[in-house]
Parts: C-alpha cells; structure tokens; sequence
C-alpha cells in the first residue's frame, strides 16, 4: 500500500436535511438553486466563522488552534459532514474543545430551521478519513446510521462519543448539561431508546436569538417553508420534535437555575 494518507481523530458530525426531496419536487428550479447556493452550500462556513470569531474576541491564540481543529464542513447533496479534530497540545482543554464543537452543532442546527431547512443527525468519535466528498471510517457510518434512524429534528451521540464525553468542566460546572439532554428518543420502527441529544434550541452560549414560545408553530413553520407540503406521514416527526423541544426548554430553566449568570458589578 503507498504512502499514509493523513486521517483525524475527534468528532464527526452527519447531518441530513429533512424534507428535502419535497423540497425539490414543490420549488421551481430557480428557487431551489437560490437556496442550495446562499443557504446550503453558505450556511455550514458561516457558522464555522461565527463561532471561532466567539473565541477569538477572548482568546486569539486558542482561536486559531480551534480553527485548525474545525475542519471545513463538507456538503453532499442534503447532508452536512463536519469533524473536529483533537489537539493533543490542548489536551489540558479537552473539555472545552468538545464544548466549541457541541455548541457549533447546536447553532448550525439552529440557523438551518430557522432557514426551513431542518437537520437530523448525529456526532461520533473515532479516526476518520475526509477527502473533498468522499468518507471513509467507522464513526462515518456510525454517525450516518444514528442519525437516520431519528424520527425527529435532533441530533444525538453516538455510543462511541458518548463514552468520550467528559463529565464537567476543570471548574466543576457541568457544562455540557446546557447543551447535551438525556431523552428517551423516538426511532423510526424501532422503540424509543435513552440517548443524548443536543439541546439546539435552548442551548447555553450568546450565538443564539431567543427560540419563543410558540414550539409547535415554529416546527410547522420550518417543515413547510419553501413551499414543502406537510402529508400525514410527517407529523409524527413534528410531535416528536415538539416534546423534544419541550423537553430540552425545561432542562436549560434547570440548568439556569443551577448556574446562574455572575452580578456585573
């Protein structure tokens, strides 16, 4: 075999945009090229900037080995494939380097439903291989396969990245709890099972606009958008998504209320 072709080692991310195919079959062409170019093709980047500009107004040197961690996101078709990975030089900040990419997941999920175009998925730990548009590793299928199996707009851990996950801060607060929920998700002809979620619409961190009251009109709004009809088959997904949502609320009241902000002086 020639040569050692460079793999990572961290997190991956496989996200599917939900509703696409109807999406296709109820936009004009024109319209569809417009959102696949300004949205689809334009969103992952931006949130990618969005989130190491966060740290780079706090720390510029942390800033810049963040970027070199957080690959480019890689679009194929109606999925979204983004892996962090691990610096062993960071090591003494393990946990805030899978804070940076758990946050980054939320708020890409965030600004893609609000774009009407949500995103089921899930993140898994392991060496993986990324070449352009083409995948190759373990946590590739692992992640694609959770993912898919979601009856809902969410995103979960793997077995894998579950086990990887640190338990709290160096400074004792559990800050994975205002981003991370454990649900007993809904699974498509499969029994609910325990797992972790990502809590995209009410996580911890300043990138997010507040997500309203009104849960179940916000999921309807972003199921439908772009002319997507809604047919029987997928309110499951809108009332599953909904408890959810509900759900992850609840837990971030919690969670405020366990760690709340310091007074400015």
């Amino acid at each position: 075999m020639p040569g050692q072709y460079p793999t990572r080692t961290g997190l991956l991310a496989f996200f599917d945009i939900l509703g696409y195919q109807n999406f296709i079959l109820h936009s004009s062409i024109q319209q569809s090229a417009w959102i696949i170019h300004e949205v689809i093709l334009k969103m992952p980047s931006l949130v990618r900037k969005a989130v190491i500009d966060k740290y780079s107004s706090v720390d510029r040197t942390f800033a810049e080995e963040l970027e070199k961690c957080m690959s480019k996101p890689v679009i194929i078709s109606d999925s979204i494939v983004w892996g962090f990975s691990f610096n062993p030089s960071l090591i003494e900040r393990i946990q805030v380097q899978w804070l940076v990419f758990i946050e980054a997941c939320c708020y890409l999920q965030r600004q893609m439903f609000d774009q009407g175009l949500p995103l089921r998925g899930a993140i898994s730990y392991g060496e993986y291989f990324i070449e352009e548009g083409c995948l190759a590793g373990k946590p590739v299928v692992e992640a694609h396969d959770v993912g898919n199996k979601l009856d809902l707009v969410g995103c979960a851990l793997t077995l894998q990245a579950e086990k990887e996950l640190p338990q709290r801060l160096d400074c004792g607060i559990d800050a994975f709890a205002g981003l991370v929920t454990d649900y007993a998700a809904p699974l498509k002809s499969f029994k609910p099972q325990n797992m972790k979620l990502l809590n995209w619409a009410f996580p911890g961190g300043t990138l997010l606009e507040p997500f309203g009251e009104d849960i179940r009109s916000r999921i309807i709004e972003a199921c439908s958008k772009h002319g997507k009809q809604i047919s029987s088959d997928v309110y499951p997904k809108v009332n599953n998504t909904e408890a959810l949502l509900k759900h992850c609320k609840a837990a971030k009241q919690a969670w405020d209320a366990q760690n709340p902000a310091p007074k400015s002086l």
